[in-house]
């Protein structure tokens, strides 16, 4: 991630932006005869490059002047950097020279090349423009030059922004590329198509309604690094059945492109793409996608993966990891999928490895009919997913998981998914349908389904431990424990348990090695609910909850570690009341905050217990202590024939 970099650019930006060397307008009329006055753009820019080196210039476009056409309607912009013609910026929106500020957007565009093609280590930031109707890309960026667009609508072009060689583009919160590219014509990137060692480009803004071959938004590929910030959009034209793209119709990242949605207290938007494969977003070979907090909602896909399409990265790392920031007003939708519409499934698979944390599928739904054989995720042959603290309500699928590879899953609830029956009516979906690979569930919470859907053939390679369902049917030996789970308001969709479901305290650690012990609020877990056997139902001891939110109503401050540390030469045992320690072998129980325990003491013969350390209430062979704290007590035996100094026993 280079966020330091962009942010470093950007203050270096603002510091010279106070204080330019030279000011320029573009204008004629009563008003427009200074010395600094121009009447086009072109003259504009050759006086600014006669400043001298070091000196930098802003340029002025009023209302004055029509900047359409080959005349000012294609501009090169090179050696603009601070050793040859100092930095430049180009402001639009005045009424006439020598106008004190900028009220409004200035169109320019309309010829046969780039509206703006910027070379040679230029440092350059357009603001207030319209960069349209260009018979090229709307905006070229290359030779590692340094481009901030500040209120800037990239609009109409026969494609939108190309950044290449080691450039930088930052894309602010007010500026916009929207409704550039073609659906054969184009074949990469409509909106933004990003490549060459060390390119990167920051979108704060929206990139929307652009269409390409692939990638119809974004094209993101070999050496280049997106970051999409927090309120970003990356939008199509699903809801007005316009197609974005045959592949990745919002974002293409491809072989060695780097892809980063860092959401925070807004989400990052990825939503109402129409596109064969990938419609939210497709991640191909050695390309690499990290989504923080990302929203990717209202996709279509006459194919495969509605909300995310992987392919082809191998399974020796993840290719794409989804999850959410600890920041985050959304509680339990910081990350989702939402309303994605599908043929195949909404997540799907193939050949590469992916991991889901903390992350909500809501309301997808799949079109045709109901015989169409469709699940929400599809895990082909060779493939890898791991998910964790997921929820799933309210789905329209045939099945939840479609498993031919390696699926790792742990801390889900699906409740209230969903298919539909021929001739009308619903039906539970099936949780999973598996013919070969490997398939194991732990920890989870399964209501209103109805297990695998070819169960018992694929029973040894399904497996779990510790699942919470309402019903055994077509699910392996020793993978459940019967019950119903108690939600806040499944309906509504809340599926977070109450303090008095089955599934609270059921459960001991999962056996996944990659999992966090972070719940879908990102709370830690286990804490040790008051109201709850531990383990009733389900694993004897059990903190963790079954599920995707780890409950927090009536904890306190939680439970701590009481630890009994024997000392001395002697022998002898420690028990505990309530029961958990018996020191001996067993010397630390997790104890529920506020806990009075009475800590007993008995020395083996020929050994003598001679006191307590650390104990706020000794009582000769009994210690008692309320725990407030992670505490360790220490208990003294010594043999009963020790000589002490003083030469007594």
């Amino acid at each position: 991630m280079k966020t330091i970099k962009v942010i470093g650019l950007m203050i270096g930006m603002l510091a010279f932006g106070s204080s330019f060397s030279a000011t320029l307008y573009v204008g004629t009329g009563a008003q427009c005869n200074g010395s600094n006055h121009f009447s086009s753009l072109t003259l504009a820019l050759a006086e600014a490059a006669l400043n001298g080196v070091g000196t930098n210039d802003e340029i002025r476009l009023t209302n004055t002047v029509t900047y359409t056409g080959n005349g000012d309607g294609v501009n090169t912009l090179t050696g603009w950097n601070p050793s040859i013609s100092g930095e430049l910026t180009v402001v639009g929106g005045f009424a006439d020279c020598d106008s004190p500020g900028s009220s409004g957007i200035t169109s320019i565009g309309g010829g046969a090349g780039a509206v703006f093609d910027i070379s040679g280590n230029s440092v350059v930031r357009l603001r207030n423009l319209q960069v349209f109707n260009s018979q090229s890309r709307g905006l070229i960026v290359r030779e590692s030059s340094v481009v901030f667009l500040e209120s800037v609508d990239v609009s109409g072009n026969a494609a939108g922004l190309r950044a290449l060689d080691g450039s930088i583009v930052s894309v602010d919160a007010g500026s916009i590329i929207q409704n550039n590219g073609d659906l054969s014509a184009i074949p990469k990137g409509g909106g933004i198509w990003c490549f060459g060692a060390n390119t990167e480009v920051y979108v704060f803004g929206a990139v929307e309604r652009n269409q390409a071959v692939s990638g119809g938004n974004l094209y993101v590929e070999d050496g280049c690094f997106v970051q999409l910030e927090g309120g970003s959009r990356i939008r199509g034209g699903n809801s007005s059945f316009q197609y974005s793209a045959n592949d990745g119709g919002g974002v293409m990242v491809h072989d060695g492109g780097e892809l980063f949605a860092n959401g925070g207290a807004s989400r990052v938007q990825i939503t109402d793409h129409w596109a064969f494969n990938g419609s939210g977003l497709y991640v191909h070979g050695t390309g690499r996608a990290t989504l923080l907090n990302t929203y990717i909602a209202n996709n279509r896909a006459d194919i495969r993966g509605a909300g995310l399409y992987a392919v082809d990265g191998g399974t020796g790392s993840n290719q794409v990891v989804m999850d959410r920031a600890q920041a985050c007003p959304f509680l339990i939708s910081c990350s989702e999928f939402q309303q994605n519409t599908f043929a195949e499934n909404v997540v799907y698979v193939s050949n590469s490895k992916i991991l889901i944390q903390r992350t909500l599928f809501d309301r997808n739904e799949y079109t045709f009919n109901s015989t169409d054989f469709n699940g929400l995720v599809s895990v082909s042959p060779g493939s890898v997913l791991q998910m964790s603290h997921v929820n799933m309500i309210n789905n329209e699928a045939h099945f939840l998981w479609e498993n031919f590879g390696t699926s790792e899953l742990s801390h889900i609830t699906a409740v209230d998914n969903y298919k539909d029956m021929v001739g009308g009516g619903t039906e539970n979906a099936y949780v999973w349908f598996s013919t070969t690979g490997n398939l194991r569930f732990e920890n989870s919470i399964f209501q209103d389904t109805l297990g695998g859907q070819n169960a018992p053939t694929t029973t040894p390679d399904v497996s779990g431990k510790c699942n919470l369902i309402d019903n055994s049917t077509d699910w392996p030996v020793g993978a459940f424990v019967i019950g119903s789970a108690d939600f806040i308001n499944s309906a509504g969709g809340d599926s977070r348990q109450l303090s008095s479901s089955a599934g609270v305290d059921m459960c001991l650690e999962d056996t996944f090695a990659w999992s966090t012990h972070r719940d879908i609020e990102y709370q830690d877990s286990p804490v040790n609910e008051n109201t709850n056997p531990q383990g009733m139902p389900g694993e004897a001891g059990g903190l963790y909850d079954a599920g995707f939110d780890e409950v927090y109503d009536n904890i306190g401050t939680d439970e701590f570690l009481l630890t009994v540390q024997k000392t001395g030469s002697g022998e002898g045992f420690v028990i505990s009341d309530p029961l958990g320690i018996s020191c001996g072998t067993d010397c630390t129980e997790v104890i529920f905050n506020g806990t009075l325990v009475e800590l007993s003491a008995t020395a083996f013969s020929g050994s003598d217990f001679i006191g307590w350390s650390n104990c706020p209430l000794p009582n000769g062979t009994t210690c008692f202590i309320t725990v407030t704290a992670s505490t360790t007590v220490g208990a003294v035996f010594q043999p009963d024939d020790l000589i002490f100094s003083s030469g007594f026993e």
